[in-house]
């Protein structure tokens, strides 16, 4: 008997403490209460490769994340921690509320990191961590901002970057100008990602006619200043990609082109984006076109 309660509290404990965190070197997931445990990893590698906690968007995963992470950490130069939550329902759903329910775990994950900095605050000196949520991944962090109280002692990252999120355009300034957790906060948009189309087709699909254009699917000729967050940047694609949407990774093997080189100079605090092309800057919004 005393064994089948012990068997039972094991289960209960395995499935409160949920597998949120994956590493190219950690496929089976932990809980953000081992976060000290997997940065204290990373910061015994004889390295100074930035770190980056990562909140992967809509789809399969963690499969489909781990798929690709090893590209995305050889190609920056990164160690990354892949927050993971539950992103797939099936192919004409999108899982929104699952979304929303995270919030409260990343929330945790984020208390974890400021803890672990303020115990060893000589190690972030030379490694910086720095965050990223991409597509969907975004309605977990803005359900964060907005219904979770954290507050970063000082900055608790070196940059946020938004990168092709699916979340509304409308109004996203109110909890944009909320986000205190790094001194650069970047934006990144496509007016043709072909997955945020999509995006639009499931909105239709539910019923749901008027949700808006999302932020990821921006348009800079539509833009109104007054529209736009003042803490962050605002990094218009369209014209480096056709219809990308996991813009990191948008430029194939192309190591030097255009948008790794924008990354590059996000991941290792290059804010001036002094790559070989040429950009505009319209309405607050840098512009990026290809050098002709």
């Amino acid at each position: 008997m005393r064994f089948i309660l012990i068997a039972l509290t094991f289960l209960i404990h395995s499935k409160i403490m949920a597998n949120d965190l994956y590493s190219t070197n950690n496929h089976n997931g932990k809980s953000c209460d081992y976060l000290s445990i997997e940065l204290k990893k990373l910061f015994r590698k004889n390295t100074k490769n930035p770190i980056l906690f990562f909140v992967h968007g809509r789809g399969k995963h963690p499969e489909k994340g781990l798929d690709y992470l090893p590209e995305f950490e050889q190609r920056y130069g990164l160690d990354i921690l892949m927050f993971h939550w539950d992103s797939w329902i099936n192919a004409v759903s999108r899982p929104e509320q699952n979304a929303i329910d995270a919030a409260s775990r990343l929330a945790h994950c984020f208390e974890e990191i400021q803890e672990f900095k303020d115990e060893y605050p000589s190690l972030f000196k030379k490694r910086p961590v720095h965050f990223m949520a991409h597509s969907m991944g975004n309605i977990v962090f803005k359900s964060l901002i907005e219904n979770h109280q954290f507050e970063a002692k000082k900055f608790l990252f070196e940059s946020v970057t938004l990168n092709a999120s699916d979340v509304p355009y409308d109004e996203h300034k109110k909890w944009i100008e909320k986000i205190k957790l790094a001194p650069n906060i970047y934006i990144t948009f496509n007016s043709n990602d072909a997955v945020l189309i999509g995006s639009k087709f499931i909105d239709y699909k539910d019923g749901d006619f008027f949700s808006g254009r999302r932020l990821g699917r921006s348009n800079t000729s539509q833009i109104d200043r007054r529209e736009l967050a003042k803490n962050a940047y605002y990094l218009d694609f369209s014209q480096l990609t056709f219809g990308g949407h996991q813009h990191f990774l948008d430029d194939g093997k192309n190591s030097k082109a255009p948008l790794t080189s924008i990354f590059q100079d996000i991941f290792h605090g290059a804010q001036s984006f002094q790559a070989e092309f040429s950009r505009n800057s319209k309405n607050g919004i840098l512009e990026f076109t290809k050098k002709k």
